[in-house]
C-alpha cells in the first residue's frame, strides 16, 4: 500500500514538473503593432493566438484565431524554442488537417513586462520538424511582446495629443537612434512586405522614449497629422 502511494507520489511530480517544464508564458503577451495585433495565451501545452485591434482587443468575443499544442520548449544560447503543432482544421478545403501544420517560434528574454519573438520556421512536416537546426539568433530581429500587466503601467503613461507630441516622436524616429535596430531587421529574414513590423518596432520604442503611450499610437499620430 505504501509502496502504491509512493508511486502515485512520484507520477503526480512528474506530471506536475512536466506541465511546469513546459509553462512559458504566465500572463497574456501582445505583439506592439500599428496595425490589428495578436496575443499570445498559454494553457497547459496549449498555445492559443487571438486577433486583436490596435489598442489590444481581442476580436471576436475573445475567442481564439488558432491555437497550437507545445510538443517542446528547449532553452537554447538564452533563446526559448518552441516546436508547435497546429491543431485548427482548415475549413473550405479539401486538406482540413494539413501534414504541414508544424512551425518554431523563438522568444529571447522573457520577462514580466516583455519579450520578443521571431517565427523561425513554418509549414513543417513532422519530420522536418524533428529534423530542423536552429539557427544563431544572436543580432536577429524580434518583434517586441508586451504583457497585459505592462500595458496597463503603459496605460498610464501621456499620450500622443500634440501636434508638438507627434514632432517629438516623428524626430526620434528621424534620427539614427534605432540604426541597430533597423540593421537587425535587416539581417533577419521577415515576412513584412509593407515594412509595418519594423515600423510598429521603431514607434514603440521612440514613443517609450519619450515617455508616451504606444499603444495605439500609430492611428493617434496619423490623426493629428490630417488635422489642418
Amino acid at each position: 500500500m505504501i509502496g502504491k502511494k509512493i508511486l502515485l507520489i512520484i507520477i503526480l511530480t512528474t506530471i506536475s514538473l512536466n506541465n511546469y517544464a513546459q509553462r512559458i508564458f504566465h500572463d497574456d503577451y501582445f505583439m506592439v503593432s500599428v496595425d490589428d495585433t495578436k496575443m499570445y495565451r498559454q494553457s497547459n501545452d496549449t498555445l492559443y493566438l487571438f486577433k486583436c485591434s490596435p489598442d489590444f482587443k481581442p476580436f471576436f468575443n475573445i475567442r481564439p484565431s488558432s491555437h497550437f499544442k507545445i510538443l517542446s520548449h528547449q532553452l537554447i544560447s538564452g533563446y526559448s524554442i518552441l516546436k508547435l503543432e497546429r491543431l485548427d482544421t482548415i475549413q473550405l478545403t479539401t486538406d482540413p488537417y494539413p501534414l504541414t501544420r508544424y512551425q518554431v517560434l523563438a522568444f529571447n528574454t522573457i520577462t514580466a513586462d516583455t519579450t520578443g519573438q521571431l517565427t523561425l520556421f513554418k509549414g513543417l512536416t513532422k519530420k522536418q520538424l524533428d529534423e530542423v537546426n536552429i539557427p544563431n539568433l544572436t543580432g536577429k530581429f524580434f518583434s517586441t511582446l508586451i504583457s497585459r500587466t505592462y500595458k496597463k503601467k503603459l496605460e498610464v503613461l501621456k499620450s500622443v495629443v500634440t501636434k508638438q507630441d507627434a514632432a517629438t516622436i516623428i524626430a526620434t524616429l528621424k534620427s539614427n537612434k534605432y540604426n541597430n535596430l533597423v540593421n537587425n531587421y535587416k539581417s533577419t529574414n521577415i515576412n513584412d512586405m509593407y515594412n509595418s513590423i519594423i515600423n510598429a518596432e521603431l514607434l514603440y520604442h521612440a514613443c517609450i522614449d519619450n515617455g508616451y503611450n504606444p499603444i495605439n499610437a500609430s492611428n493617434k499620430i496619423g490623426a493629428i497629422l490630417k488635422e489642418k
